[in-house]
């Protein structure tokens, strides 16, 4: 049956959705930026002469790795990062939406124990882990920051409201209200060892930080999105 939300939890839901904004913002900007700059001597291919604009005749391409890039403007950019979002949208419904696990909740036949199995696992990754590599994120690519002051009001918004909303430590607090709904104390959550596929994710995602670049690591957190609308649903279950 499905049950209303409360402050707590819309307010978490519309931070998720919220966040996503942030990254969008940094990811477009980024793959601008990159895409005409960052770019050594040895990873021209047919770079443009001194002096010429990318927009003078046709579009430079640029090699990195094994892969071609070409030079993007504002909209170019904006584009590319839209269709990525609907890329992580589609993946999501088929992967997320309409996985086994889902359908059970929606249905009220999903066993008691797999939902406190996920749950203590999944609080622990994401409002725990997840949330201070966003932070170390934040020391790792102030260079970028610097540069791009607009967006640094952005980036700090974002990790201020996973920090201290409802209050600190941030939204760790909404995952242990529900967990104490589901019999999860809190120990389960801030204690207990993840199991191998929350683990995983979350050293994903830190690898991404210190080995990935900065393009990358924000592109990750279009999931965001996905991640406010799946928790309504799974909320009101």
């Amino acid at each position: 049956m499905e049950t209303a939300l409360n402050g707590t939890q819309l307010k978490f839901i519309v931070c998720k959705i919220d966040e996503s904004v942030a990254h969008r913002e940094i990811t477009r900007s980024t793959i601008w930026i990159l895409s005409k700059t960052n770019i050594s001597s040895s990873d021209i291919w047919n770079a443009p002469k001194a002096g010429q604009s990318a927009a003078a005749g046709e579009p430079k391409i640029y090699r990195k790795g094994k892969e071609a890039m070409s030079v993007m403007n504002t909209k170019d950019a904006g584009e590319f990062v839209n269709e990525h979002y609907r890329k992580v949208a589609a993946r999501w419904r088929a992967r997320v939406t309409d996985s086994p696990f889902m359908q059970q909740l929606r249905a009220g036949t999903l066993p008691r124990e797999a939902l406190t199995t996920f749950f203590k696992n999944w609080g622990s990754c994401t409002s725990i882990e997840i949330n201070t590599v966003e932070a170390a994120s934040y020391h790792k690519h102030i260079s970028f920051f610097r540069k791009h002051r607009d967006l640094m009001a952005r980036m700090a918004e974002k990790l201020a409201d996973e920090l201290i909303h409802p209050k600190p430590p941030g939204h760790v607090h909404v995952v242990v209200e529900t967990a104490k709904a589901l019999g999860i104390t809190e120990d389960e959550i801030f204690l207990a060892p993840m199991l191998a596929e929350f683990r995983a994710k979350l050293d994903f995602k830190r690898s991404l930080l210190w080995e990935g670049t900065i393009a990358e690591f924000y592109a990750a957190g279009a999931t965001e999105e996905q991640t406010g609308y799946w928790s309504a649903d799974f909320l009101k279950r």
